[in-house]
């Protein structure tokens, strides 16, 4: 998963974590793209776009 490939390099990354949450929302794991998500917003916790992505995995 590139998205993981890219968190060795970058783990801070809100970019990088949150493309990781939307390959495994995409996969079926809503739960491990929630934990993705919330690390994102750990790191920004103004980033709308991680927020969204967020509230769009609850449903």
């Amino acid at each position: 998963m590139e998205a993981r490939l890219a968190l060795s390099y970058h783990p801070n990354s809100i970019n990088a974590v949150n493309n990781l949450g939307a390959s495994l929302n995409a996969s079926g794991r809503p739960d491990k793209a929630m934990e993705a998500y919330q690390k994102a917003l750990f790191i920004k916790p103004d980033a709308s776009t991680i927020r969204y992505n967020l509230g769009n995995t609850y449903l």
